[in-house]
């Protein structure tokens, strides 16, 4: 498996992408990769989960950007690329804000998601 590169992006430009959800935060990392590189997709299928979305790709629906795990199934089974997106390409910028005067609970829901945010960082190996 190669790694990918900021080169190796261009040719993803106004291709066909599968997506996850607009709720999806992996989603929104993904997308905010691509549009930092100038990448335009073509969302050609939603889906709600990253086992349809691998099992989409790998039947030719478009570009998915998953996690090796579930890629691995499909290595040998189907013809279709694989490459690794070194984590340096995903930008990690979530604030979360609150009113001086908010309340206790507003002020623990604000720590837990920073938490939150800087374990899944540290998990993606970018903070």
């Amino acid at each position: 498996m190669r790694i990918l590169t900021k080169r190796d992006l261009t040719k993803f430009n106004n291709q066909n992408f599968v997506s996850l959800t607009d709720d999806s935060f992996f989603q929104k990392l993904v997308d905010h990769m691509l549009i930092d590189n100038n990448v335009n997709q073509g969302k050609v299928l939603k889906v709600d989960n990253h086992v349809v979305g691998t099992n989409a790709a790998a039947q030719g629906a478009g570009i998915f950007v998953t996690s090796y795990d579930f890629a691995e199934k499909w290595i040998g089974k189907k013809p279709f690329n694989l490459v690794e997106i070194p984590t340096t390409l995903l930008n990690f910028d979530i604030a979360v804000s609150y009113h001086y005067k908010a309340s206790t609970l507003i002020k623990e829901i604000a720590k837990s998601l920073e938490a939150l945010e800087e374990a899944y960082g540290k998990k993606l190996g970018i903070i």
